[in-house]
């Protein structure tokens, strides 16, 4: 399987645990790979029993620096962000079939929140700039890592908002974004910020970023994503 999931977790209890309380036995199965990003320097067993698993440490408590430090070590061709309260709901053997089947660059699968199906966004519509997009939340992208080669990791720069930059970036360059009608993973109250005023922050920087020729684009992109926070996380 030419997949790695990558948890960033606070959580330093049995491995394990963290892999059958996040479903990734059957990625496992299917010698996809699992990189573990902790926080806590108190758990030393960094060389664990899997080749198939890795254990990292990064003490920035940063969860973009955790992100990008799990991406670096990751030896297959593409990855999956989950956080620790997360749950992988696709089966291993759908998803392999996906990514061997589907020529992309970004998989844009649903999620589940709140008991909710929350839809991935259709790049067509960040395009053309009608109203109602928004990103999927990282428990529902599948990403080629070779895509960080020409944009760069995820900038620490933004604590909140780094992989929507990395998303639009895409969008931009007409990488094949494909939309996948299936939901990839149940996510926790962890993954969605309902902080609007830090995202309007980080929103004007990312205006500054892609230059301002792009405002009405990315302005479009804060509507809907403002508008399905308030569904989601009420």
């Amino acid at each position: 399987m030419n997949l790695s999931v990558i948890v960033s977790s606070k959580r330093t209890n049995n491995i394990d645990h963290l892999i059958s309380d996040l479903n990734l036995e059957s990625i496992l199965k299917l010698k996809g790979e699992i990189i573990f990003v902790l926080y806590d320097k108190s758990y030393l067993n960094l060389n664990y029993k899997d080749e198939n698993i890795k254990v990292l440490l990064d003490q920035t408590s940063g969860i973009y620096s955790s992100y990008n430090e799990g991406i670096k070590a990751s030896t297959k061709d593409a990855y999956l962000i989950l956080g620790d309260d997360d749950q992988l709901y696709l089966g291993g053997y759908e998803i392999d079939r996906i990514i061997h089947d589907v020529n992309f660059d970004i998989l844009i699968f649903d999620i589940s929140k709140n008991n909710k199906i929350v839809s991935g966004y259709y790049p067509e519509r960040l395009k053309t700039t009608v109203l109602g997009i928004f990103p999927s939340h990282t428990g529902g992208l599948i990403i080629r890592k070779e895509l960080h080669n020409e944009f760069g990791f995820y900038d620490l720069k933004f604590k909140i908002l780094a992989d929507q930059l990395f998303l639009i970036q895409n969008v931009l360059s007409q990488k094949k974004l494909i939309h996948i009608n299936k939901t990839l993973s149940i996510v926790g109250h962890e993954g969605f910020s309902s902080n609007y005023q830090r995202s309007l922050k980080e929103l004007r920087k990312i205006i500054r970023v892609l230059h301002l020729n792009k405002f009405t684009i990315v302005i479009t992109y804060f509507l809907g994503f403002k508008r399905r926070l308030k569904e989601i996380c009420r």
